[in-house]
């Protein structure tokens, strides 16, 4: 039993060939298959990957089957062997993670700098165009000629998931550009197996990474192990920030693996990540420092000024944008007006969209949503956006705070009661700019923790009155639980039109 994996190993196949092997030892075995270990030479003959052979995502009928057993096992022998798996499949390969990690960077600096990013898409290997990051690059450019995005895909040597499964959930993703919530309606006419659940699981994980870390960490870590390494280090980055933003606590042995691969394969998302998860965020008074992220991704200074003005506290300044960059006038737009032009709303909205797996859409995404220009989502995601934007800039001040569930957050992720004070006393009124916004908010937020639910209405009525729900930004699960639990009956009069 001991030397089972070892065997399995010394057979000089890659993981990839032997993946069902692994699978099947782990599941027949009763033991603690994760105290078999193997040592360094075994582990890189099995986990390196061979740059003539590797193709992204080789699943078939039997891979779907395990990642079926995996809805409803949590099995501990397979969590501890494919976590340690998955670590040292991304160690092994830190120089193709750091080359990608480059390519990446020059396409964020393009994105933030309002250039082209052809070129730099041009400069991937081979190799790093069997990643998901790239596939994702290529559509989000090349989306407006779907059938050339599909000849690509179809007449390049991607594995048959790719090209006969995945591909038109993938280009549809981007054409259409739904909420993770109307993906369903999206695969349900471009998946071949709709019916089959797993297929839709898988999709959905590949798609958005935020859903994989919903999964159980068996069924995700048995999927990264048929990525790219910089995808699956992608999805253990964020597997670990979700994990943080349940209450601002992260394990120690999830914390030691972040180390671990950072000092080894450094990449921006990993810097700012650690960053937050050692206690590096302070809360500032301003908000005109250099985001930390641009530390890592090189950026005309105008864009420094632009995204420093952005946050500001000062909630008379005005945002000035360079009409060159398409991008900072629709920001700024958002920020300046107190209620959003709808085209340049729908606009920022397909922006973000489009590259929400680069820095850049996140960034673009999170300020939208600091703003409350989206429908608001549970309390858990709406703490990891405002984690998300800290994380950018590197630190907190007033503006990140006043974003969706902020006094939430500081009472339950950062627990400072001198700050929650202090916050509570900071909203202003009779702005003539997007801020009025989430300045009302805070005062909801107070009147929504004492349940007062007749002030809050008297405050919404006056303020916000009926208006599309992008432009109200009101939690109406809260509403909705709160009369549930009360069992208080529709309104008979004005206030219906609120709840």
């Amino acid at each position: 039993m001991g030397s089972s994996l070892k065997n399995i190993a010394r057979n000089g196949k890659s993981y990839l060939e032997n993946k069902h092997k692994i699978f099947s030892h782990v599941k027949t075995n009763t033991t603690n298959v994760s105290e078999e270990t193997l040592t360094d030479f075994l582990k890189k003959s099995l986990l390196s990957l061979d740059k003539k052979e590797w193709k992204l995502l080789p699943l078939d009928d039997k891979d779907k089957k395990n990642l079926q057993y995996f809805e409803t096992s949590k099995d501990e022998n397979f969590t501890k062997l494919y976590l340690e798996f998955l670590k040292d499949y991304i160690l092994i390969n830190a120089n193709l993670i750091s080359d990608l990690e480059t390519k990446r960077r020059s396409v964020e600096t393009s994105l933030f700098n309002g250039d082209p990013i052809k070129d730099s898409i041009d400069e991937f290997s081979e190799q790093e165009k069997q990643s998901l990051f790239f596939l994702k690059l290529f559509c989000a450019e090349n989306i407006d000629d779907q059938e050339s995005l599909v000849n690509y895909i179809t007449g390049n040597p991607y594995s048959y998931y790719i090209r006969g499964i995945f591909r038109d959930p993938l280009i549809a993703y981007f054409a259409y550009t739904p909420e993770l919530e109307d993906l369903d309606n999206v695969l349900s006419y471009t998946l071949p197996n709709y019916d089959e659940k797993v297929e839709i699981e898988i999709s959905k994980s590949l798609l958005d990474f935020n859903y994989m870390v919903s999964k159980n960490l068996n069924f995700a870590c048995y999927l990264c192990l048929t990525m790219h390494p910089y995808d699956a280090y992608e999805y253990i980055l964020e597997y670990v920030e979700a994990k943080f933003s349940k209450n601002g606590v992260i394990d120690n042995n999830l914390l030691k693996i972040c180390k671990n691969l950072n000092n080894t394969c450094p990449t921006a998302k990993s810097e700012i990540l650690l960053n937050v998860l050692k206690g590096g965020l302070k809360t500032e008074e301003g908000g005109n420092e250099k985001y930390l992220i641009f530390d890592y991704i090189e950026v005309d200074k105008q864009v420094e000024s632009f995204f420093s003005d952005f946050i500001t506290p000062d909630t008379q300044l005005p945002i000035k944008a360079r009409e060159e960059y398409s991008y900072q006038r629709l920001l700024a737009n958002m920020r300046n007006d107190k209620y959003p032009d709808e085209n340049s709303w729908h606009d920022l909205f397909k922006l973000q969209k489009k590259f929400y797996f680069t820095h850049f859409g996140s960034l673009l995404n999170r300020l939208a949503r600091s703003l409350y220009l989206y429908p608001r989502k549970k309390d858990i995601a709406e703490y990891a956006d405002v984690i998300k934007l800290a994380s950018y800039t590197g630190y907190y001040n007033n503006y990140i705070l006043k974003s969706p569930r902020g006094r939430s957050f500081i009472q339950r992720i950062l627990k400072d009661q001198e700050l929650l004070e202090s916050y509570d006393k900071s909203s202003e009124r009779n702005l003539s700019n997007r801020l009025w916004l989430p300045n009302l908010h805070l005062d909801l937020s107070i009147l929504e923790q004492d349940n007062n639910l007749s002030v809050w209405l008297d405050l919404v009525r006056n303020n916000i009155g009926v208006e599309t729900h992008y432009l109200t930004g009101i939690d109406w699960d809260w509403v909705d639980n709160f009369i549930s639990k009360l069992g208080i009956v529709p309104f008979q009069n004005a206030d219906g039109i609120y709840c």
